[in-house]
């Protein structure tokens, strides 16, 4: 996530999709090195309640154990 820039809503749609269908079977979704324009648009939209936003890939593969 480190070079987008930009995202719209088609683009939030990408990821509550496999979100949803993780959710059923206890799954969840990390996702890690995001740029400031999309950790705030995930952040209006209240996307980051659902699932994990981390730094680095590290924290993001940490928070599954």
């Amino acid at each position: 996530m480190s070079r987008v820039r930009f995202i719209d809503s088609m683009g939030c749609g990408l990821f509550l999709s496999p979100f949803k269908r993780l959710q059923p079977q206890g799954g969840n979704l990390a996702i890690c090195c995001a740029t400031a324009p999309v950790v705030n648009l995930f952040k209006l939209m209240s996307i980051d309640r659902l699932f994990g936003l981390f730094r680095t890939r590290e924290e993001a593969v940490a928070s599954f154990r």
